[in-house]
């Protein structure tokens, strides 16, 4: 019994520990956070090369003339 209360005990100050160093954290509006997502796209968007080709001599992936081995 005594045990079980003493571990209810810890898990209750380790709880309230946590909290208290999440109300410290500074937070951000989402609306804010979204704009700079936004705005860090759009200046990557150049050189994402998910949304532009990626020259054949650069890919790494193009078909090569050597087979490849397994070993």
């Amino acid at each position: 019994m005594f045990q079980t209360k003493q571990n209810d005990y810890e898990t209750l100050r380790k709880d309230l520990e946590q909290l208290r160093r999440e109300v410290r954290i500074e937070r951000m509006k989402v609306s804010k956070s979204v704009e700079d997502l936004v705005r860090f796209c759009q200046q990557s968007q150049g050189s994402d090369p998910l949304l532009n080709k990626i020259p054949s001599g650069d890919n790494p992936f193009t078909h090569q003339d050597r087979p490849c081995v397994v070993l």
